[in-house]
């Protein structure tokens, strides 16, 4: 998310409008107003919001269980934050997550469009770890996502699978979202990697840039290692990320007899010039709306093996800017790994295709003349009365 907001704002500023950044990072103790430079504490402000919430629900006899109490703290905190900050001087306020955008819908100016973008599905997030095995809970979740997707004037989604899936899922209408792939300073980052020293060695480097969570794939990428392992030894596994099942990977390479041949970069913050040092960029994902990795390997002019999970189906297209697998299949992701290291001009001509698609396809220009279509035509429906959909 903070690489499209970080990407969008570049954009923006180029083509001379102002933008500001209400947030609060992951780490951070403070809501921040970045231009402004103004910050509010969030401790006492999250602890007055909680103790008010839990009361109030309380004195309604609803008991919802306090991880749905966490989630309206938070939520509350948020407006309230938003509304100390007092937005009424923006033409326009754009959300990049449902909790934000319902928060901003209930404290905004009237008269002030409000767009929303949406990465990925919040309750498949929740399902995946657990958190909403509960009915009430789960209830609690899809209303979230039904209302979040909806609150706004316009929804931009990066997919087209993912506009699909809102719609079959939660019910979103169609006409409520809108198509815009994501975009990025293709021109800077192919500086960043010209300026990378390329190693000659005799071993193949395969990559993968994913945090190390399930729905990632990576057991299934590690599968299929382990099957090449079997024939030949020649190639190196890089994984660059990190996550919360970094020890069960490490101990599936173990079990599968390839430990050696993997390194576990972590985090990395610029991974340009580790991409430039690939033969092969390898994504196993289960879910993916859209990938900014995939894409930063093709303008790379790497030759990439990817599973058909969501969005990746319009990001590569197969046998001609990469190979595509089923997912969850690591016999057909051994095959097409093996198939490119095989074949030197196959994997030269992947690699040359997806530069070149990529560079018309992902600019930073195009996304953010298309969301400037999308701001200008909220701007005409508040004018005219209509205030968007509802």
């Amino acid at each position: 998310m903070w690489n499209y907001i970080d990407q969008l704002q570049k954009g923006l500023r180029r083509k001379g409008h102002e933008v500001d950044f209400f947030a609060r990072q992951p780490q951070s103790r403070h809501y921040y107003l970045y231009e402004r430079d103004a910050a509010l504490q969030l401790k006492p402000l999250k602890g007055m919001v909680a103790n008010h919430v839990e009361k109030s629900y309380a004195e309604k006899k609803m008991e919802l269980g306090s991880w749905i109490i966490e989630r309206e703290a938070e939520r509350y905190t948020f407006e309230l934050a938003a509304s100390y900050f007092n937005l009424s001087s923006y033409d326009i306020l754009h959300c990049n997550d449902i909790i934000s955008s319902i928060a901003m819908s209930r404290v905004k100016p009237p008269d002030t469009p409000l767009i929303t973008t949406i990465h990925g599905s919040l309750h498949l997030s929740y399902k995946q770890v657990g958190w909403i095995d509960h009915p009430l809970s789960r209830a609690y979740s899809i209303m979230q996502e039904q209302y979040g997707a909806t609150v706004s004037d316009r929804t931009i989604v990066p997919s087209k699978w993912f506009k699909n899936y809102l719609h079959r899922k939660f019910r979103i209408p169609l006409e409520q979202l809108v198509v815009i792939h994501n975009g990025f300073d293709v021109e800077c980052f192919q500086r960043r990697l010209d300026s990378c020293l390329v190693k000659n060695s005799d071993r193949f480097y395969l990559g993968c840039v994913a945090r190390l969570s399930r729905e990632k794939g990576h057991r299934y990428l590690l599968e299929a290692l382990g099957k090449l392992k079997q024939e030949r030894s020649d190639w190196e596994l890089w994984l660059i990320g990190d996550g919360p099942m970094r020890s069960e990977l490490e101990s599936q390479a173990e079990q599968l007899g390839i430990r050696d041949h993997i390194v576990f970069w972590g985090d990395v913050h610029d991974v340009s010039a580790l991409l430039q040092q690939l033969d092969i960029f390898v994504l196993a994902s289960l879910y993916e709306t859209q990938s900014y990795a995939t894409m930063e390997a093709q303008i790379a002019g790497k030759a990439v093996v990817v599973t058909n999970a969501g969005g990746i189906a319009e990001v590569v297209k197969d046998k001609i800017t990469g190979l595509v697998s089923p997912v969850a299949n690591s016999h057909m992701l051994y095959e097409n790994i093996r198939a490119v290291m095989e074949d030197p001009w196959l994997r030269r001509k992947l690699g040359e295709n997806a530069k070149r698609e990529g560079r018309e396809r992902w600019s930073l220009d195009l996304m953010t003349d298309k969301i400037l279509e999308v701001y200008e035509e909220c701007f005409r429906l508040r004018e005219a009365g209509r205030g968007g959909i509802r």
